[in-house]
């Protein structure tokens, strides 16, 4: 790339290991570069069937030759810009929960069986070409389209593997957190490591010979592994009707696999400690906040089944809906509907080690609070675990709040709840600084309270509040 453009535009630190197509922000916009190939390919692929009913169903992201860029923004490799749709905000495998993967996974194969009547195919199996508009997911990656040249068959396939079908085999069949691995191994759950995991018992499992053991012994196995499809001279309408039926086998596997934990997190908007004056009090108050004004971003951090998340989207953009419980967060996903919650994006997630950057050059993949500051921050019936469950201070963690919001809502619940009682009685470290009169100390010094609502069992107070600058 030429100088002139670093000065210009901003590429997408994730996007570099496709040397044909280059994706770049420019003035609040998402772009995509391609090569004279990619352009070639782009342009006859935009004319097929596949196309058409890929953008229609809305499977794949919407993209739009752009000539309006100026030359000196340009790298002179490009021969085709696209613009592309922007998604609310971006989000990874390893935030997703088991429904969401397996999601994921159906689109991407879906994708697959669509492009091969065409006589097109995706050159990887990546789980980051996937992104989501609230409730459903979309692909994103147009440069890793490519016409099928006949060689071999599907390249992504062991790709496709580590990044979806292990993660959701290892989840469904050993309870094992499978996408919570992938924020460690960014490339995927090797077939050897999956095999382990699965046990001796696992060859007995729908899909583990074939595509988990097959596949360790395939890539120990240099023979095996250089072993060319195309070797046996098949014409490319039989390589694709194998592909296509090794899709529909993936497919097949994948919907058979199904989220066996749970949690007591799940029923908890049932049995929480709260009475019905206290519920509608709370709801008001977030009802209120919502009125505020028309909000852009929100994070729902702590979320639980997402009642609140509800609340808050009737007035809002976007909402990500964020908690560490896998099962609540899967279930919640589960209960949104397009029509009247398509504006939610539920992630799984730590507050306590949310998700930092990482990857190559520690860029790859961005901090959770690197992609885009939300304007409201609701925090209810959080900040007693993040401090005694977590042992964080609880002035870092208004620090925290306040560099990622300019209002915030967020409920103190007072040393005498049971719940609070509960937590500090299970922890061995004092913990001075969790009482009502210190908390609003510090949080006074960092926001301006707009509004105070005690609940009626005095043990719970709801603050709204703006962040002094």
């Amino acid at each position: 790339m030429t100088d002139k453009t670093l000065e210009n535009i901003k590429i997408d630190s994730g996007s570099f290991r496709d040397r044909t197509a280059q994706v770049f922000h420019f003035k609040g916009e998402i772009y995509r570069g391609l090569n004279p190939d990619a352009a070639e390919t782009f342009e006859l692929f935009s004319k097929t069937d596949a196309y058409s009913k890929l953008i229609s169903t809305n499977k794949i992201i919407d993209s739009v030759i752009d000539n309006s860029l100026p030359d000196s923004v340009l790298d002179d490799d490009w021969t085709v810009i696209l613009k592309h749709q922007k998604i609310p905000f971006i989000s990874y495998p390893y935030e997703w929960p088991f429904q969401m993967l397996r999601e994921a996974a159906l689109l991407q194969l879906d994708v697959i069986l669509e492009l091969l009547k065409d006589g097109y195919i995706l050159k990887d199996g990546s789980a980051y070409n996937i992104q989501w508009q609230g409730k459903t997911p979309v692909f994103i990656d147009i440069g890793s389209i490519a016409r099928f040249n006949g060689e071999g068959l599907w390249s992504g396939y062991r790709q496709f593997c580590q990044h979806f079908l292990y993660p959701l085999m290892l989840q469904s069949y050993k309870s094992i957190d499978g996408s919570a691995l992938l924020r460690s191994e960014l490339e995927g759950i090797e077939p050897a490591q999956c095999r382990k995991m699965l046990g001796i018992k696992g060859v007995f499992r729908k899909g583990v010979l074939f595509h988990v053991i097959l596949q360790d012994i395939s890539k120990k196995n240099i023979k095996l592994r250089n072993n060319k499809v195309n070797k046996l001279s098949l014409p490319d309408h039989d390589l694709l009707k194998m592909i296509a039926n090794n899709i529909r086998g993936l497919i097949d596997i994948i919907k058979t696999l199904k989220l066996h934990d749970s949690s007591h997190w799940e029923t908890y908007g049932e049995t929480h400690s709260y009475d019905e004056s206290d519920s509608e009090i709370k709801e008001k108050f977030i009802h209120f906040a919502g009125s505020f004004e028309k909000w852009n971003t929100v994070w729902d951090i702590g979320c639980n089944n997402g009642k609140y998340s509800k609340i808050i989207a009737q007035y809002s953009d976007y909402v990500v809906a964020v908690d560490a419980d896998h099962a609540t967060v899967n279930n919640l996903f589960n209960n949104l509907t397009v029509k009247n919650s398509g504006n939610i994006l539920p992630l799984r997630m730590n507050l306590a080690n949310p998700s930092p950057s990482q990857g190559w050059n520690g860029c790859e993949r961005h901090a959770f609070t690197e992609r885009g500051k939300p304007q409201l921050i609701i925090a209810l019936a959080l900040i007693h675990h993040i401090v005694i469950s977590n042992y964080i201070p609880l002035s870092h963690f208004l620090d925290w709040l306040k560099s990622n919001c300019s209002y915030l809502v967020i409920e103190f619940v007072d040393i005498d709840d049971p719940m609070v009682s509960i937590l500090m009685q299970a922890t061995d470290e004092p913990v001075d600084d969790y009482s009502k009169e210190n908390f609003e100390l510090e949080l006074r010094k960092r926001f301006c309270v707009l509004k105070e609502t005690v609940l009626g069992n005095d043990q719970r107070t709801l603050y709204f509040c703006e962040t002094m600058r």
